[in-house]
């Protein structure tokens, strides 16, 4: 045994028929959103305030040193086509839950502060998922990130694109905050929620979103989905990292066939893959690519916590997913689903000319 590395040939025959089973399982729209000013921190309402965010933003001593790209995408008159006929008519269904999911990672927000944790999960994951999206984006037009939380990823696109095409969207305050803090107003941030994008159609180039749609109630999971194919140029890409129910079961039988005890299982919050498929083909797009990490999975979920409190583990597991992540991308193909994130890439179809 090495740093407490479970081995013998009982343990690799075990994980070698676990690896072989086949798986049983536009434009920014100012009445529906509210930009965080550089320089200026973003307060939470007081008491009998209300939590909705205001139809103005207060601009003033604001100096920017180039134009804003917001500003650019900001629409000269009306509303966006997923706003219309829906003011004025009070909170939609889901704003309760919308509030405790805005108190939740404002909560996570003040307790883990720019952590990579504070919205996922350790630091080398979250690399290597800025990787993968940093591999789909087209190489020009403007780039959303649906659920920034604290910036972590976005910072990480930040030095490879530039801060001009990027955009950065949440529905916490206290994370935007965060965020702004990490990226020093370097790039526009909006409050808004995946449900209701306060984008016009067809204005953006690409859609990324890590770990967000998980947190829609099921029943406006399509409708969010819709919304994040509806902003989208045709033939633009659509990024989604997001948990499964498969990835984390298939996990929790592997851990308990090495004495491990399960993961705790959210399945009212995970997707099931078909769910998540059939929704992303309704909405009229292709699924370009299916990307999961197994053997970093096994790493991270089933033999680092052997060895977490040993000496200089950390370390030697960062250089391990360093190494397992191009075979990952390879294996992947032809293992089922492992783990807590699956990465889609999606295509919007491209419009027929009439």
């Amino acid at each position: 045994m090495i740093l407490g590395v479970p081995t013998g040939f009982r343990q690799i025959s075990r994980l070698y028929k676990f690896l072989t089973l086949d798986s049983t399982e536009g434009f920014l729209d100012r009445s529906r959103s509210q930009r965080v000013p550089q320089g200026q921190s973003a307060k939470a309402p007081g008491r009998g305030a209300s939590s909705t965010p205001s139809r103005h933003c207060d601009r003033s001593n604001v100096k920017r040193k180039r134009p804003s790209l917001i500003a650019y995408l900001l629409p000269k008159t009306g509303l966006s086509g997923s706003s219309r006929g829906t003011l004025g008519k009070g909170r939609p269904e889901s704003m309760s839950l919308e509030i405790e999911v805005r108190k939740h990672w404002d909560i996570r927000a003040r307790r883990l502060g720019q952590r990579p944790s504070a919205t996922g999960w350790g630091g080398h994951l979250r690399r290597i998922e800025a990787r993968e999206i940093l591999r789909a984006v087209p190489s020009a037009g403007a780039i959303l990130d649906a659920g920034c939380g604290n910036a972590y990823v976005l910072n990480q696109l930040v030095r490879s694109l530039g801060e001009s095409r990027l955009i950065g969207l949440d529905l916490s305050r206290e994370m935007l905050s965060l965020a702004r803090e990490r990226l020093k107003g370097s790039v526009e941030l909006v409050e808004a929620s995946v449900t209701f994008l306060p984008f016009r159609s067809g204005s953006l180039q690409c859609l990324y979103s890590i770990r967000t749609m998980i947190f829609v109630p099921r029943g406006k999971r399509d409708a969010a989905i819709g919304e994040a194919m509806r902003v989208l140029k045709s033939a633009g890409l659509l990024v989604l990292i997001e948990c499964t129910v498969e990835g984390i079961r298939n996990l929790n039988r592997l851990r308990c066939r090495l004495g491990i005890p399960g993961l705790l299982e959210h399945p009212q919050y995970f997707f099931e893959q078909e769910e998540l498929e059939a929704a992303l083909r309704k909405s009229g797009s292709e699924i370009l690519r299916r990307i999961h990490f197994p053997m970093m999975s096994i790493m991270e979920k089933v033999f680092y916590p052997k060895v977490a409190r040993i000496r200089g583990s950390a370390r030697l597991f960062s250089v391990i997913y360093r190494l397992t992540y191009p075979v990952d991308r390879v294996l992947c193909r032809h293992f089922p689903t492992l783990g807590y994130d699956v990465v889609y890439i999606v295509r919007m179809h491209e419009e027929q000319p009439v």
